[in-house]
């Protein structure tokens, strides 16, 4: 990084160190998992096939990626 931008940065209030650890946590605390098994799930859903129906007037699949992230909010959330 250039020590000028740095230095006017710094200057500024802005502190990339507590940026990225606000990341790191914020990350770590992300709903989202890689998994393999999770690809073609994100696919459909983001990538959907052209010659198929809108997810609204298809018939509702039990196991979308949708439905699985609603579970664990549902799950995390106090109640």
């Amino acid at each position: 990084m250039d020590v000028d931008v740095d230095e006017r940065q710094r200057a500024s209030g802005f502190d990339q160190a507590t940026l990225n650890e606000a990341a790191r946590r914020g990350f770590a605390n992300g709903a989202f998992e890689e998994l393999d098994d999770d690809v073609p799930a994100v696919v459909e859903e983001f990538y959907p096939v052209a010659d198929q129906q809108p997810p609204d007037a298809a018939e509702p699949k039990t196991d979308t990626l949708r439905n699985r992230l609603a579970e664990k909010v549902a799950q995390a959330s106090p109640h």
